[in-house]
């Protein structure tokens, strides 16, 4: 998939603005409709809607047919699966597509399985963007308090005071000691299921 260039956003922004729907502005862009919502979702812009006839013809279809099973309820996931996990699934995707034997059909739950695996790699990256930037304002944070005290320290004139500062001193100390720790450790970066490397 090629990259978006300044133009195509400033287009789907117009068309957007317009409430074009969300097949024109594919064919515009000759983009999938997948790629377009992702995009418009990841420029803070409202997802164009669908085209009413094309809405209208899959309620025509799906009342005519009588046969079509009641879907299943999704269940929330008991585990996460790292990025790295979610890589290895794409790159084994991409394998079994240029494999010989390869059906249609095949082909065709392979491709969403790879749309799926890239919407939940760039989620989790998101996600992890903003947990390193909050790490590293709690950890300047701490670097500051922690001059503070030692400047209190210097200056308190009771031995209560005293007291108090080097209390807090150890505290964020022990804190920094600990992150360091972890780190040395070399976990992954997992919220749920933090797995050391081998």
């Amino acid at each position: 998939m090629t990259t978006w260039t300044l133009k195509q956003e400033k287009d789907l922004l117009d068309m957007i603005k317009e409430n074009k729907s969300i097949e024109e502005i594919a064919e515009t862009l000759r983009r999938s409709i997948d790629a377009i919502a992702m995009k418009a979702k990841r420029m803070g812009l409202p997802v164009p809607e669908r085209c009413r006839a094309k809405i209208s013809e899959n309620k025509v279809t799906m009342n005519a047919t009588t046969t079509t099973p009641k879907p299943k309820p999704i269940k929330m996931a008991k585990d996460l699966i790292s990025p790295e996990e979610a890589l290895k699934m794409w790159l084994g995707c991409v394998k079994r597509l240029n494999e010989p034997g390869c059906t249609p059909q095949d082909v065709k739950r392979i491709r969403l399985i790879l749309t799926s695996l890239k919407g939940y790699i760039i989620v989790c990256s998101d996600y992890y963007e903003r947990i390193r930037e909050m790490e590293l304002r709690m950890e300047r944070m701490n670097e500051s308090l922690l001059s503070y005290f030692e400047m209190r320290l210097q200056l308190a004139r009771t031995g209560e005071e005293k007291a108090e500062c080097q209390r807090q001193i150890e505290e964020l100390k022990s804190e920094v000691k600990a992150r360091e720790e972890l780190e040395h450790k070399k976990y992954h970066v997992w919220p749920r299921t933090a797995r050391r490397h081998e």
